[in-house]
């Protein structure tokens, strides 16, 4: 599946979707029970459901949030992930020039953060497996 424009790829319950492309002005939402797997992030991507091995790249923005989890996310430069609202986040990596932000009581566990990376964490429960810069 790849979005392009303002094109929408819409996943509930059940549902599952592996090496996604969303494109910038493009929108993939992952809703509660759904997941997605090896996806690219150069849009909007916003998951109350699991994600695994996704990449954000230039641009790309993905939210986790309402009880969403993503495992194993490469945040490239220009990239932004961002965890809150019981979202959760596990083994991410954030490169030089990526942006992670944990806030409003996200969780976020085993996190390695490049040089030139940036975190910001506020009213999180980030855990203490965090990774100082590489």
């Amino acid at each position: 599946m790849h979005t392009r424009g303002s094109r929408c790829e819409a996943l509930f319950r059940a549902a599952t979707t592996s090496a996604a492309t969303v494109n910038n002005g493009g929108f993939e939402d992952v809703g509660a029970g759904a997941a997605a797997s090896g996806t690219i992030v150069g849009g909007r991507d916003s998951v109350f459901g699991t994600t695994i091995g996704a990449t954000i790249t230039s641009g790309g923005i993905q939210v986790i949030s309402s009880g969403g989890t993503a495992t194993s996310t490469v945040i490239e430069s220009g990239g932004l992930q961002d965890i809150y609202s019981a979202g959760s986040a596990n083994g991410t990596t954030v490169s030089s020039g990526g942006v992670f932000t944990v806030s409003n009581l996200g969780q976020a566990s085993s996190t390695t953060l490049s040089s030139g990376g940036q975190e910001f964490i506020a009213r999180s429960r980030a855990g203490p497996n965090r990774t100082g810069v590489d």
